[in-house]
């Protein structure tokens, strides 16, 4: 796993939603929230859930470790749709959603819990297999 920061901050993200819709209006529950941790990865995923932003819509992902080791992700969701919510939430993960296979594996590649698939792994692969790792961000800043 990189240990890009090296350092525990005090950081800061919000979470919540905020919508602009047709009437013009914005709609926005966001809060803020704090916390102590460091940076260790980010990826930003296109709409097409490929790494690399794209199209109108897409997720910036950063994963953080706390100060007791607890691994949570900060999701952004972004869209240029009028009436779709662009939201913000923080999630708990495993290194096991880190993993090849798991939910969050680009954020995972870039912060070092790569490893190749097991046997059973690469058997439960759907048809066409999984689209390629990214290569890790050698000058990552938070």
């Amino acid at each position: 796993m990189n240990d890009e920061n090296g350092e525990f901050s005090e950081i800061s993200i919000e979470v919540g939603s905020w919508v602009v819709r047709q009437d013009g209006h914005v709609r926005d529950d966001r809060r803020s929230v704090r916390f102590v941790g460091k940076a260790l990865a980010h990826v930003e995923l296109g709409d097409d859930g490929r790494v690399g932003r794209a199209g109108n819509c897409g997720t910036t992902q950063t994963l953080y470790q706390l100060p007791d080791g607890r691994l949570v992700v900060h999701s952004h969701y972004r869209t240029a749709w009028v009436g779709e919510p662009n939201t913000d939430r923080l999630v708990v993960v495993t290194e096991e959603d880190l993993g090849p296979t798991g939910r969050y594996r680009w954020l995972g590649a870039r912060a070092g819990y790569d490893r190749d698939l097991t046997v059973d792994e690469a058997l439960d692969l759907p048809p066409g297999g999984m689209p390629p790792r990214p290569a890790p961000e050698e000058d990552f800043v938070p």
